[in-house]
């Protein structure tokens, strides 16, 4: 997967997730918009984790 690929994917779900928290405030289901906010930070910490330059065990 290349990076612009990764970054294109993470906003979509990124702004899919926020809208849906958005939504679940406005409802008073804040179940929903603490499920979303969690998928927010998880994504955002997969983002980075996947983004970080790492040793192999080779080098």
């Amino acid at each position: 997967m290349t990076t612009k690929t990764r970054f294109s994917l993470t906003l979509l779900v990124l702004f899919f997730l926020m809208t849906t928290a958005l939504v679940a405030v406005f409802k008073d289901s804040s179940s929903v918009a603490t499920i979303a906010v969690t998928g927010v930070m998880t994504t955002l910490t997969s983002y980075i984790w996947g983004e970080t330059k790492r040793p192999s065990e080779q080098q």
